[in-house]
């Protein structure tokens, strides 16, 4: 600012372009007045902000850093149509920034196309939303001002973040703009009540939909389940738990779906990236059950699933039952520790520069894997990356 003799970071020269952009596509004068001169600002620093951000890499998306991407992306829109602009205007605003910003950043001018598409699907998305939401909200707005209450009620707020994607400090400022204020604490207790519902149903298909209270009697009456697994692939134990279609039972008999607990065990549970065991139990009465799955539903007690293939599993506390778990299924996932790295590698020299690979399934299935990009790989980039998965040994 001292360098330019400017009177704030607004009019230096790399945010002034900007603005200068701003009002022509709304039709507002900048100094015109301290509400317009606002929104300007808001425009120019979250532009950039964006272009910024765009440009290392980050997209628009709902948590973590994408979502303070897409909420400053969507500020800055909503401020454009409240200036009076009508039509698309992030990808000119964009381009302002890029060119500007271009010669301390190179990576902007060469990732200009990849930037300015994933701006313009994000805008497109918003105008969408904005349009749908904003008429949920003016009749929200009308009903609680008949009624005599300057209180937007909390469900209201929670109606259009869930469904129309408003963030609430959108709402908030939407509703202040009419002269009324957002009950938060209703939005809030909505909001957690929802992500209550979102982890028990996460839980209950870790768990087959039963009901917890058994497994955390388990663990009270016998305690946590003793790993075994990194030393041996099969042992003896006991049989401390004995669930059939979710509930707790004395027995199950051949064709049952159960899932047993039991004392001490090789199998390991999905968690951390890594899948399940899978093997047999088998009793000394002969009974066999093929395990196929094995979860954690609580903390400490490990949960076998399956299905009973021969004889009758009879829950006795204190008798020592035999089982083993197949090797193969345990140590078949270890070859597909690095084989994702090249593939995922022959994606980096492609036109965009960041289709990289997000992960992928450590399992014994076929090479399965998450790989970043906007864009379905066609032509000799997806070659490529098939061609080096086909050379792995």
């Amino acid at each position: 600012m001292i360098l330019q003799d400017v009177p704030n970071m607004y009019e230096t020269d790399t945010l002034r372009v900007v603005i200068d952009k701003a009002t022509e596509l709304s039709g507002v004068r900048y100094g015109a007045s301290d509400a317009t001169d606002v929104s300007l600002r808001v425009v120019a620093d979250h532009i950039r902000t964006s272009t910024m951000l765009i440009g290392d890499g980050v997209t628009p998306g709902n948590e973590g850093r994408g979502y303070v991407l897409r909420r400053i992306m969507r500020r800055a829109i909503r401020n454009m149509r409240l200036l009076g602009a009508t039509g698309l205007v992030i990808g000119e605003l964009m381009d302002v920034v890029i060119k500007t910003m271009g010669q301390q950043y190179p990576e902007l001018l060469e990732d200009r196309r990849r930037i300015e598409t994933v701006a313009l699907a994000e805008e497109a998305a918003f105008v969408k939303t904005l349009k749908a939401g904003t008429n949920i909200l003016d009749s929200a707005v009308t009903d609680t001002k008949a009624a005599g209450s300057a209180v937007l009620p909390g469900d209201k707020a929670f109606l259009l973040h869930d469904t129309w994607g408003f963030p609430i400090d959108l709402t908030l400022e939407m509703a202040a703009e009419q002269g009324l204020s957002v009950d938060e604490d209703g939005f809030r207790r909505l909001m957690k009540e929802q992500r209550e519902r979102a982890k028990a149903d996460a839980q209950s298909k870790k768990s087959g939909h039963a009901d917890l209270s058994a497994y955390r009697e388990v663990a009270d009456k016998s305690g946590s389940t003793e790993f075994t697994g990194y030393s041996a692939t099969e042992g003896e134990s006991a049989i401390v738990g004995l669930l059939v279609n979710g509930a707790p039972a004395p027995a199950a008999h051949e064709g049952d779906e159960v899932e047993v607990v039991l004392d001490r065990t090789p199998f390991y549970a999905e968690g951390g990236g890594q899948l399940a065991d899978t093997g047999r139990i088998k009793l000394d009465s002969g009974a066999v059950v093929e395990v196929r799955d094995v979860q954690q539903p609580v903390p400490g007690v490990t949960v076998h699933k399956g299905v009973v293939q021969v004889g009758e599993v009879v829950r006795r506390l204190g008798r020592v039952r035999h089982h083993r778990r197949h090797p193969p299924a345990r140590h078949r996932p270890r070859p597909q520790r690095h084989p994702p790295h090249p593939p995922g590698a022959a994606r980096r020299p492609r036109p965009d520069g960041r289709a990289g690979r997000l992960g992928e399934l450590p399992g014994p299935l076929p090479l399965r894997l998450r790989l970043a990009g906007r864009r379905a790989r066609r032509g000799p980039h997806g070659r490529r990356a098939e061609d080096q998965r086909g050379a792995l040994p």
